[in-house]
This record gives C-alpha cells, structure tokens and sequence, in this order.
C-alpha cells in the first residue's frame, strides 16, 4: 500500500480533456492528477503504483491511459538518468503549451499553480513499472471484463501457449463486438471451462441437439 502524499491537493481537467469523448472517465482524472504534479521542467515523476492508487485502479490500467493519452498528444513521457538510476517524467500538453507562452500566463490552468508543488524524484519509476510496458494492451468494457480477462491470460500461460499480441488484438476486437459486457464474460469463462485455447460468441457454441419426439414417445413419458 503505498501513501497519497499530502502535498496532493486535488486536481483541475481541461476543457478539452474533460469534453474528449474518446477519453474515459478515469482517464481524464489520470490526467488531472498527473497534471497537478507536474512541476513544469521536471515534469511529474510518479510511478504506477502511486498514481494507481490515486486513481483507484490496478497499475496495468494506469499504464493504458498513460499510453492513450501520449498518443493522443496530451502526455509526453521522456527518461531521466542512466540506467542504474533511471526515472521516467511526464508533461502535460497544458504545461507545455504554457511553456511556449510564457507572457501569457492565463493559458496556465487557475488552479493547477495552487493544487500542489511541483512533483519531487521520491515516487521513482519503478522495476515493476517497466515490466508492464511490455504488456499495457487493455480489454473492451470494465472491472468484470479486466479480471475474467487475467483469468484468461493465466489460463493460457498455463496451458503453454501464452496470447501473442496480434492474437489479443482480434480477442478484444471479438469482445468488443458482443452485446454485453456479461456476454463477453461468459464467452471466456465458456472457453476456459472447456479447455479451448480459442474464444467463440455464444452463437458459435452448439449445443447438441435432441431427436425429435416421436408419438409414441409421448406415450411413454417423453
């Protein structure tokens, strides 16, 4: 369990974060609290584990929106040090942009100055934190998908054919196109109580089917 810092204040969203559509909720609160220890030049030097619990979701998720948010241009990440002492700092585009016009400080967010001091080295980029880079790929819908999704990894990994990242892109694309997030469920539950190394929708399962009855089968009870 790690500890909130209480030179943590609260946060403030930009307009053009907060009305990004392609942004989760919890993404642009990612980026809130990121923005709010951002310190500018140094930028914010968080870890996973310490934003995670910020926001209130596993480290893996964190590294997803931080990845979403790059490429949509609102982060940039950069590493600092060598690599025995490497950390890794992120901006927000609100810092930067505020960086490139410095005479006009209204474009500085009013309360971002205020929320917090700027973000200190003592939440290091963590071993663990590089780890997950190489896998930051995130399941369709919410917290039943993510953990029946884990479930599915483990089960793969158990059966000696972990998921390549060609094949998890498909599976998503596959959970995705399902009517419900407890359809999604149960289309990998089904494959991981059968022992399938494949997912299917409901639609694909047959299920054997019964003869038809016959008259004298109703006679009999049928």
């Amino acid at each position: 369990m790690h500890v909130i810092s209480q030179a943590f204040t609260g946060i403030w969203i930009p307009r053009e974060v907060a009305l990004d559509k392609d942004l989760t909720p919890m993404a642009k609160m990612l980026y809130g609290v990121i923005q709010a220890l951002d310190g500018g030049e140094s930028g914010c030097y968080a870890s996973n584990a310490y934003l995670s619990e910020v926001v209130g979701c596993n480290k893996r998720h964190v590294q997803g929106m931080i990845k979403t948010l790059i490429e949509k241009g609102l982060l940039v990440s950069k590493t600092i040090g060598e690599k025995a002492t490497e950390t890794r700092s992120l901006t927000t585009a609100s810092t930067l942009a505020f960086q490139k016009t410095p005479r006009a400080p209204q474009c500085m967010p009013p309360v971002h100055s205020s929320a917090s001091p700027p973000c200190t080295p003592v939440h290091p980029n963590r071993k663990e934190d590089k780890k997950e880079e190489e896998d930051t790929m995130l399941p369709p819908w919410g917290e039943g998908m993510q953990k029946a999704w884990d479930e599915w990894v483990k089960f793969r990994k158990e059966l000696k054919s972990p998921l390549t990242k060609l094949s998890k892109t498909k599976q998503f694309e596959l959970l995705a196109s399902l009517a419900s997030e407890d359809e999604a469920v149960a289309c990998i539950q089904t494959s991981i109580r059968n022992g399938w190394q494949g997912l299917f929708p409901p639609r694909m399962v047959m299920m054997p089917k019964r003869p038809a009855l016959k008259p004298e089968d109703h006679s009999r009870g049928f």
